[in-house]
């Protein structure tokens, strides 16, 4: 399952991951992150919930470093992630926005409340 929102007046983008994805799911994520973004201004928050997320594929993990580099490209500035019991959903996000250059701050949180007062 994926959800994917932005908040406008907070300038912050809802990104959850729950599953496992393959290349042709990340392009429709891709795609549709695209268009959430639109609204932010640059310097946005991306608040995002993998505590559900399980390993993707060598291909699909290429594609989401690729969404990371972008999303730091065009103006995320933090990322409140959501992490949960997912140590490997953990590991592999960290791997992939090492290897994408995003250098946009990360804080490690259990649950969406926890999120929320960070923003």
């Amino acid at each position: 399952m994926v959800v994917i929102k932005a908040n406008q007046e907070q300038n912050y983008l809802y990104f959850l991951l729950e599953g496992t994805f393959d290349r042709n799911e990340f392009k429709k994520i891709e795609a549709a992150l695209e268009v959430e973004v639109q609204s932010l201004k640059p310097d946005f928050t991306i608040i995002n919930d993998i505590s559900e997320f399980r390993i993707a594929s060598p291909e699909a993990r290429k594609i989401l470093q690729q969404l990371q580099q972008d999303l730091f490209k065009i103006g995320a500035a933090k990322m409140i992630q959501i992490v949960g019991d997912s140590m490997i959903g953990k590991l592999q996000f960290k791997r992939s926005r090492q290897q994408a250059n995003a250098h946009y701050e990360i804080i490690e949180v259990n649950n969406l409340r926890e999120a929320e007062n960070y923003l």
